[in-house]
């Protein structure tokens, strides 16, 4: 027995080798830097059992349920926007046991935007407060927003401008004619289209103070009737009146491309062969000249002082004291031209289709579409014309009335579009 405990002694030593003593090259002992060889590799976690194959999903599960320890102890917690919620320790978590309360308007960050006028855009960030910040405009702003409808005159005279605001605020201008197709060829028988609405009729110069009157759409003759223009009338059969001697023979001694000046029946004549047309009204007449409101203009081309660089007339320097203005060929002086376009007006005077009275402007009929009275002032026919004799009679407003059978004056025809 003695033996055998030194024997056993010495293999245990054999078989446990010290410490101090290196390791043999080929033993397989474990890198220290290597992986647990019983963690498992989560790559090697089958989703099948209950473990994500992607190794990124461990890391996206979020922060573990607060724990607690006081079984049913409550608190306050914030919530939603700056609100406040109560908690329950519940089976060691903390969990919500009411509604998000008292919260104010956003959530800090939040970005609103809105469309605005003239295609900008708001914009407005929610603060740290939970309240909304002062709204800011982005974007140039357009002319005009999407749908929006204008008429600014830009067509000028006689067309009217359709402007409509596009997608982009951006105007988009069409220009029309109200008076559909216009004759103009050749130059002698050119129309121009007035537009419906109102205009300043009067002269408070002449006792007849301004008033507004509306008219509807007509198309007036750029031009007055030539002597040729009528001429060509009565071979055709249509223009028959007789005219006293002294009218016959003015007509007779003018150029062919001179106004024809004739009388208020020979007129009515002319026009009604000329297409079924009807002779210009006084409210026609001067609304062709003066043009729409707000105009106040005294003469067609001058606000308020006669034009004598244009129209010599007496009272002008260097014109004798009753002498005539020089007789002048149709469309010669197109700086006689009226605000829709109408000339010669201020050449000569013109016979009207209406008749005149004295009280005829005062009354509510003469305020839509005037066409004179029914009965004329003290003679049969009279008509109502601008001479361009003095200055005092060439402004627009004068219309002196004259005897219709005892001068002629030019023609001036009309389609009336209502």
């Amino acid at each position: 027995m003695k033996r055998l405990c030194p024997l056993l002694f010495a293999l245990s030593l054999a078989a446990c080798p010290s410490s101090s003593e290196p390791a043999p090259e080929d033993a397989d002992t474990p890198d220290a830097d290597a992986p647990d060889a019983d963690a498992p590799d989560a790559s090697d976690i089958d989703p099948a059992d209950g473990g994500p194959a992607d190794a990124d999903l461990l890391l996206d599960a979020g922060p573990p349920p607060a724990r607690c320890d006081d079984e049913g102890a409550t608190r306050v917690a914030s919530c939603g926007a700056c609100g406040n919620a109560q908690e329950r320790c519940v089976d060691g978590t903390w969990e919500r046991t009411s509604e998000c309360l008292n919260q104010r308007a956003c959530i800090p960050g939040s970005l609103e935007e809105s469309p605005a006028d003239l295609c900008q855009t708001r914009r407005r960030l929610c603060l740290d407060s939970c309240d909304w910040g002062d709204w800011d405009l982005a974007g140039a702003p357009g002319e005009c927003d999407p749908g929006d409808t204008d008429d600014d005159g830009s067509c000028g005279p006689g067309r009217i401008t359709r402007r409509t605001c596009d997608d982009a605020c951006r105007w988009q201008t069409e220009c029309e004619s109200p008076c559909g197709p216009l004759r103009d060829s050749p130059p002698e028988l050119s129309e121009v289209c007035v537009p419906a609405g109102p205009f300043y009729r009067g002269d408070p110069a002449h006792a007849r103070p301004f008033t507004e009157v509306y008219l509807s759409t007509f198309v007036a003759a750029r031009h007055p009737a030539t002597k040729r223009r009528f001429l060509e009338c009565r071979a055709a059969g249509a223009c028959t009146v007789t005219m006293i001697p002294y009218v016959e023979g003015v007509l007779a001694e003018q150029p062919e491309d001179f106004p024809a000046l004739v009388i208020r029946q020979a007129a009515i004549e002319f026009c009604a062969w000329d297409g079924g047309r009807l002779l210009m009204t006084s409210a026609q007449w001067e609304k062709a000249q003066r043009g729409p409101v707000p105009s106040r203009r005294l003469w067609a081309i001058a606000e308020s002082e006669y034009p004598c660089d244009i129209l010599p007339a007496e009272g002008c320097p260097g014109v004798a004291p009753g002498s005539l203005p020089i007789p002048v060929a149709v469309g010669s002086v197109p700086e006689t031209r009226g605000y829709y376009g109408v000339e010669h007006q201020m050449l000569t005077r013109a016979v009207m289709r209406d008749t005149y009275h004295p009280n005829y402007e005062s009354t509510a009929e003469s305020l839509v579409d005037p066409v004179g009275p029914a009965v004329p002032f003290n003679d049969d026919v009279t008509s109502r014309g601008v001479t361009a004799r003095v200055q005092h009679n060439s402004r627009i407003g004068s219309a002196p009335a004259i005897s219709a059978g005892s001068f002629g004056a030019a023609i001036y025809c009309v389609r009336e579009i209502r």
